[in-house]
């Protein structure tokens, strides 16, 4: 009994009507990496990783500060890609210090909406861009 393939379906925000999602079955993580569709969102993001979590299929770029869930996975434990390890913020506080946060730190960012985040400690900061972050 061969092994059933595996189905990528394109992640498409509710905010957006009348889209078909893009799908294609794939057999290994080299065949998905390679397909066109992958291959447009990693050529857009220089320097971009896919990495899995649960079963959506994202890309991480920027050097983990930016990523987009672009589809679903329907074994994606099959896959060979990395776990998401969660996203990272630059944060600026109210006395204009910067801080990088991620999971690891002391007082994570438990929301970030627009342009501010909130700590787990309930600070609210100002959340920078990558892009004005490295200029």
């Amino acid at each position: 009994m061969t092994k059933p393939k595996n189905h990528f379906r394109q992640r498409i925000p509710g905010f957006v009507d009348g889209d078909n999602p893009s799908e294609f079955d794939f057999d290994t993580t080299e065949e998905l990496v390679n397909h066109p569709y992958i291959q447009e969102w990693l050529n857009e993001n220089p320097h971009s990783i896919l990495v899995k979590s649960g079963g959506v299929l994202m890309v991480v770029y920027n050097e983990g500060f930016n990523w987009w869930g672009i589809g679903w996975i329907t074994n994606p434990n099959d896959l060979e890609l990395p776990e998401w390890d969660g996203g990272k913020y630059i944060a600026q506080y109210s006395n204009g210090n910067i801080e990088v946060l991620d999971k690891t730190s002391k007082n994570p960012v438990i929301s970030s909406c627009g342009g501010v985040l909130t700590l787990k400690d309930r600070t609210e900061c100002k959340k920078i861009k990558y892009e004005d972050w490295k200029k």
